[in-house]
């Protein structure tokens, strides 16, 4: 039963303010009573399927995923906060973010279920875009300049 509590708590705290890590999420636990390591707290928020987003000031900030829909995300998708750079080779794209803002643009371009895209992988600050057969170069940066308005000066 603890388990479910403390499950609520971090989806009522996550959802009623702006949390940045998890050392913060874990201080409002502390003050709630629940002591959690790091290790449990990862395994929550990946069990209640926790991303982070980018926000409108820069940051970024846990949100589940559930709630975060392109409607909801001020400026985003169509100005996708935190990207450097995007260059695309065949049926691969490069998208070059700030540091730790990768899995959350991840997330987005994802999110959209574009046809010409099967998929992303992000690490840091890199994604690396994966496009179905037949895609081209063109066709991709097509794509992203009609979804992700904004991106059109950031093309390598």
């Amino acid at each position: 039963m603890a388990r479910l509590e403390r499950l609520e708590k971090i989806k009522n705290i996550i959802s009623s303010r702006s949390i940045n890590n998890q050392e913060e999420l874990q201080s409002e636990l502390k003050e709630l009573g629940y002591l959690v390591t790091q290790a449990t707290l990862s395994r929550d928020l990946k069990y209640l399927r926790v991303v982070k987003i980018p926000d409108a000031n820069g940051e970024t900030r846990y949100t589940l995923q559930q709630e975060s829909s392109v409607s909801t995300m001020p400026n985003l998708p169509d100005h996708l906060e935190g990207v450097i750079s995007i260059e695309f080779s065949g049926q691969f794209g490069i998208l070059k973010t700030i540091p730790g803002f990768a899995n959350a643009v991840a997330y987005l371009i994802d999110r959209q279920k574009l046809q010409e895209i099967m998929g992303t992988i992000a690490g840091d600050d890199t994604i690396l875009i994966i496009a179905r057969e037949g895609i081209s170069k063109n066709m991709l940066a097509g794509t992203f300049s009609k979804y992700f308005k904004g991106l059109q000066h950031k093309f390598q």
